[in-house]
C-alpha cells in the first residue's frame, strides 16, 4: 500500500512539474506577444489544461484572458508572421508545446496550398499553368492567416529541414542511431506518435499539390533520406501513399521543368524507392517483393506511349529497376519467375485465342453451308430454322473480339519493353541467369506467332532484344533462319509494291514501330535496311566465335541468292557489303583455329577479339546511337515549339 502510495504521489509531482514548464514557456511567449498568446489559448484550450490541480487557476486565467480580448483587435491575434514563427521555433527543442506550435503552423501553410487549389479549380484557371494568378499575400485557414510570401516559405523550408531532428530530440533518440532505430520502441513514443503522423500527412500534402519540380525537389530531399524512412514505417497506409506517389513521379516527371531540375525529382523519387526497399529487408510490414511487382507495374503503365522523347526516360527507369533488384537475389528470382511466367501465359492466351479465331471462320463457313443445302432432312431444317446458326455466329464473333484484344495485349509496347528489361536483367544479375533459357522461348514464341510481314517490327524488336541476351550471355541464340524469313517476305513485297504519292510525308521509323503503317517500296526498304543492320549485328557477334564458319555456310547460300534478285539498288550494295565481310571473317576464324593448341575455355561463345564483321557491328552501332540522338532531340525541339505555340 505504501508503494502505491509513494508511485502516485511521484506521478503527481511529475505532472505538476510538467505543468509548471508547460507554464513558463507559454509565460515567455506571453510576455512577448500576448495579443498572439490571446489566440492561442482562443484556438487550443488544451494548451492551458497542465495538470487536474491547476485547472481553477487555468480557469482564472482565461477569465481574465476575455476580458482583455474584448479591447484588443482580433485581426492582429489571428495573423501569423515571421517574427512570431521565430519566437515559436527558438523554443522549440525545449518545449514540446512549441513543438505542436510549429506543426500547426506548418499544417496552416500546407494547406493553404490546397485551399487556393481549389478556389482556382472552380475559377478555371487550372487549366493553363502559365496562365495562373500569382498567389494572394495573406493565405486564410480557418482563422488562422499567414501575413505574406516570405512567412510561408520560411515555414515549409524550415520545417522541412528541421522537423525529423525535433521529432528524434521530443522521443529520446540519440543521433547516431538515427537512421537504424526504430521509433516505436523509443520511450517517448507515445508521446511524439501523433505529431508525427501529422507531419507525414501533410508533407504528403504539400508533395501531391506541389506545382514545380523545385518543390517536389524541396519535399522529396527530406523524404528519401534512410533516416526519415525510419520515422515512416510505422505508418503502413501511409507507407503505400507515399511508394503511389513517388512511383507517379518516378514515371511522370512534370514537363514543365525539363529545362532546369527535371531529373532531380526523379532521381529523389528513386532514392525513396531504394531506401524504402532496403527498409523491407530490416522491418516489418512492406515486403520487397511487393514494392518490386508495384515498381514493375508502374513501369509498364509508363511504357504504354512510346516514343523518341521517352526513349531516355524509359531507359532511365530501367537502370533503376535494375539496382533494386540487386538488393536480394531470393526476391529477385521470385519475382522475376513469376514476371516471365506471366509473359508466358500472355503468349499462350493470345496463340489459343488465334486458334479460336480461325475455328470461327469454319463455323461460319459451315453455318453457311448449312442454310444453302435443302437436300437435309426436314428436323435438321427446323433446328438451322430456330436460330442456331445465329447462336453460333454471336458466339464467334464474341470469339474474335477477345482474341483481337489477346493480339493487342501482346503486340503493344509493355510487352516490347518487357521483352528488354527481362534480358537486361537477367543477363546483368547471376541470380537470374537460370531464367535465360525460359525467356528466350518466350521472346522466341512471340516472334514467331506474327507470321505476317505486317507486324515485322514487332518481330524485329524481338530478335533484338534476344540478340542483347546473346551478346550478354555468351550463349548460342540461332537467329539467322527468322531474319531471312523476314528478308525474304520484304523483298517479295518490294517486288509487288508501289513507289506511292510524291507529296512529303513524316519520316517513317522503324524503331518506333509495332506494324506498318503501309506497304510502299520506301516503307519496305526501310525494313530491308533494319534487317541487314540486325544481321549485321547478329553475324558480327557470332564471328568472334570459332564455330563461325560452320554457322554461316547455310546463310551465305541464301543471302547470294538475295542479292542477284533484290531490285531496290540499296539494299543489294548492302547484301553484297554483308557478303564479303561473313567471308573475310570466315578466312580469319580458320587461321586462328589452326593456331589453336587447346580447345577454347567451357562456356565461352567469344573467344577472338576483332574480325571484320565484329568491327563493322562496332561502326554501325555508333552510326545508331548518333541516329537516335538525332532523333530524340529533333522530337523534343518539335514539342517545346509546339508548347510555345498559343492555344487557338
Amino acid at each position: 500500500m505504501a508503494r502505491k502510495v509513494r508511485k502516485v504521489t511521484k506521478a503527481k509531482t511529475k505532472k505538476q512539474g510538467e505543468g509548471q514548464r508547460h507554464e513558463d514557456e507559454l509565460q515567455a511567449i506571453k510576455e512577448k506577444d500576448p495579443d498572439f498568446y490571446r489566440f492561442l489559448v482562443e484556438e487550443d484550450q488544451q494548451l492551458l489544461d497542465f495538470t487536474a490541480d491547476m485547472e481553477a487557476e487555468s480557469e482564472d486565467e482565461k477569465v481574465e484572458i476575455d476580458e482583455k480580448a474584448e479591447k484588443a483587435p482580433k485581426e492582429k491575434s489571428r495573423l501569423l508572421t515571421l517574427e512570431r514563427f521565430e519566437q515559436i521555433r527558438s523554443s522549440a527543442t525545449k518545449s514540446f508545446t512549441a513543438f505542436k506550435a510549429v506543426i500547426n503552423a506548418y499544417h496552416l501553410a500546407v494547406r493553404s496550398i490546397s485551399s487556393e487549389e481549389r478556389e482556382d479549380a472552380v475559377k478555371g484557371d487550372v487549366e493553363d499553368d502559365a496562365v495562373r494568378p500569382k498567389r494572394s499575400n495573406r493565405r486564410r485557414w480557418q482563422s488562422m492567416t499567414i501575413d505574406s510570401e516570405a512567412t510561408f516559405s520560411a515555414i515549409l523550408e524550415w520545417c522541412l529541414a528541421n522537423f525529423l531532428g525535433l521529432l528524434e530530440h521530443h522521443s529520446g533518440s540519440k543521433a547516431e542511431d538515427s537512421a537504424t532505430v526504430d521509433p516505436t520502441r523509443l520511450p517517448r513514443w507515445n508521446r511524439v506518435k501523433m505529431v508525427s503522423q501529422f507531419f507525414w500527412d501533410e508533407t504528403l500534402a504539400l508533395l501531391s499539390h506541389a506545382q514545380t519540380a523545385e518543390m517536389q525537389e524541396a519535399v522529396l530531399r527530406t523524404c528519401s533520406d534512410a533516416r526519415a524512412l525510419a520515422w515512416l514505417w510505422p505508418f503502413k497506409a501511409l507507407q503505400r501513399r507515399y511508394l503511389r506517389a513517388c512511383l507517379h513521379i518516378w514515371t511522370q516527371p512534370k514537363p514543365s521543368s525539363a529545362s532546369t531540375s527535371s531529373v532531380s525529382p526523379r532521381l529523389l523519387s528513386f532514392l525513396f524507392l531504394r531506401n524504402a526497399a532496403a527498409m523491407t529487408l530490416l522491418r516489418d510490414g512492406l515486403t520487397l517483393e511487393a514494392l518490386l511487382r508495384s515498381v514493375l507495374r508502374a513501369f509498364m503503365a509508363a511504357t504504354a506511349s512510346y516514343s523518341w522523347r521517352s526513349l531516355n526516360s524509359v531507359r532511365f527507369m530501367e537502370n533503376c529497376i535494375l539496382e533494386l533488384f540487386r538488393l536480394d537475389d531470393a526476391a529477385a528470382y521470385r519475382v522475376g519467375y513469376v514476371c516471365i511466367r506471366q509473359l508466358a501465359l500472355l503468349l499462350r492466351n493470345t496463340s489459343l485465342s488465334s486458334k479460336t479465331l480461325n475455328t470461327g471462320g469454319k463455323v461460319k463457313a459451315k453455318i453457311a453451308q448449312g442454310k444453302s443445302n435443302k437436300a437435309k432432312a426436314s428436323s435438321k431444317a427446323s433446328s438451322l430454322a430456330n436460330g442456331k446458326p445465329q447462336q453460333h455466329a454471336k458466339v464467334a464473333s464474341k470469339k474474335g473480339k477477345s482474341a483481337a484484344k489477346q493480339s493487342e495485349t501482346l503486340v503493344s509496347w509493355p510487352f516490347v519493353r518487357a521483352m528488354f528489361l527481362w534480358a537486361r536483367l537477367v543477363s546483368d544479375l547471376k541470380a537470374l541467369k537460370d531464367l535465360a533459357y525460359p525467356l528466350y522461348m518466350v521472346i522466341l514464341g512471340a516472334t514467331k506467332s506474327q507470321s505476317s510481314l505486317h507486324f515485322a517490327p514487332f518481330c524485329l524488336h524481338g530478335l533484338t532484344a534476344l540478340n542483347e541476351l546473346m551478346a550478354k550471355t555468351q550463349r548460342l541464340v540461332p537467329l539467322s533462319a527468322l531474319l531471312l524469313r523476314l528478308l525474304d517476305m520484304d523483298l517479295k513485297a518490294i517486288e509487288k509494291a508501289s513507289k506511292g504519292p510524291d507529296e512529303a510525308k513524316e519520316a517513317v521509323h522503324i524503331e518506333m514501330l509495332l506494324q506498318l503503317p503501309n506497304f510502299e517500296e520506301e516503307t519496305l526498304s526501310k525494313v530491308g535496311n533494319y534487317i541487314c543492320a540486325l544481321f549485321i549485328d547478329h553475324l558480327g557477334l557470332l564471328s568472334r566465335s570459332v564455330a563461325f564458319p560452320e554457322l554461316t555456310t547455310p546463310v551465305l547460300l541464301h543471302l547470294r541468292r538475295h542479292s542477284k534478285h533484290c531490285r531496290v539498288e540499296a539494299l543489294r550494295r548492302q547484301l553484297k557489303l554483308m557478303i564479303s565481310l561473313v567471308e573475310e571473317s570466315r578466312q580469319q576464324v580458320q587461321r586462328f583455329r589452326e593456331q589453336l593448341q587447346e580447345p577454347p575455355p567451357p562456356g565461352q561463345l567469344f573467344v577472338l577479339d576483332a574480325t571484320p564483321l565484329s568491327r563493322q557491328r562496332a561502326q554501325l552501332l555508333n552510326r545508331y546511337a548518333e541516329h537516335e540522338k538525332r532523333c530524340i532531340e529533333a522530337e523534343t525541339a518539335q514539342t517545346r515549339e509546339k508548347r510555345k505555340c498559343p492555344k487557338p
